[in-house]
């Protein structure tokens, strides 16, 4: 069997020590899913329709003006096969330049659907913010009497304890005292000298 030597640990030893980091790894994916969650539940459905709708619209636009963009190539190379070659390239050009309007409406028509459900969701997302404002506001005096309290109780457990030590050192003392009182006697209760 080969040794290894101390300096260079073994493959088990490295997916040990990076094990823990595997799972740092998902982090950042947990963290855009949650902030997807937390967007959707920021809009009403309506919102959500609105911007679903948007979405459509603009890949809607985009599809449209790929479609025109390869009809406007075939026609070009059509065209080049005709006598009348400029008077068909026009007509492509014009027949193209309509379904870019086209598209550019549906685009931006798709846009305002977002644009609006965007700002539906600011503003929910403002108002559960007052909401959560007013809430933690309404809770500050009673956080601050439990505050107090627990302030209040530890103080006093700290003076128990104080007092405890007091008692513990003045007993401590007194032992003390008698035992030297009690050194410094003979048995028969006369003074030695």
């Amino acid at each position: 069997m080969k040794q290894q030597s101390p300096s260079h640990p073994g493959r088990a030893a490295i997916r040990k020590r990076l094990r823990p980091l595997r799972a740092l790894a998902f982090l950042p994916l947990l963290a855009l899913a949650a902030a997807a969650l937390a967007e959707e539940a920021a809009l009403s459905p309506e919102g959500q329709a609105a911007l679903a709708q948007g979405e459509v619209l603009q890949r809607e636009a985009e599809r449209l003006r790929e479609t025109s963009e390869r009809q406007l190539e075939e026609e070009k190379a059509q065209c080049a096969r005709k006598i009348l070659e400029n008077d068909c390239l026009e007509r492509a050009r014009n027949r193209h330049l309509e379904v870019v309007r086209e598209s550019r409406r549906l685009h931006e028509e798709g846009l305002q659907l977002e644009y609006a459900a965007r700002l539906e969701e600011r503003a929910n997302k403002e108002t559960a913010r007052q909401a959560e404002a007013a809430r933690q506001a309404e809770a500050l005096p009673q956080r601050q009497e439990q505050a107090e309290a627990r302030r209040r109780q530890k103080e006093a457990e700290q003076e128990k304890k104080r007092a405890k030590k007091e008692e513990a050192a003045r007993k401590g003392t007194a032992r003390k005292t008698k035992q030297r009182r009690a050194r410094k006697m003979p048995a028969n209760g006369k003074e030695g000298g």
